[in-house]
């Protein structure tokens, strides 16, 4: 169960880049139960889930993404119209 938990907040921290987020999810509708060493192994799992996506995003797009709700990009890359 421990591990599920963990799992679904790192994933919920790498897709909306908010490590709090994850925990906070996680802490809400996930788990049936909760202690205070959790709390931090799911906080350091989200935190380096969410940094991992930054260093992919940055190696392969070559930017840093932008703070915000989400890290995709909501711009079209094709700026003329037909």
């Amino acid at each position: 169960r421990r591990l599920v938990s963990y799992g679904g907040a790192a994933g919920v921290a790498a897709a909306f880049n908010a490590p709090v987020g994850g925990v906070l999810y996680i802490i809400e509708e996930m788990s049936s139960w909760w202690d205070k060493p959790m709390t931090f192994r799911a906080f350091v799992g989200s935190s380096l889930a969410a940094f991992v996506v930054v260093l992919l995003l940055t190696a392969t797009e070559g930017r840093v993404p932008a703070s915000g709700l989400t890290i995709f990009s909501t711009q079209s890359r094709n700026t003329t119209l037909p």
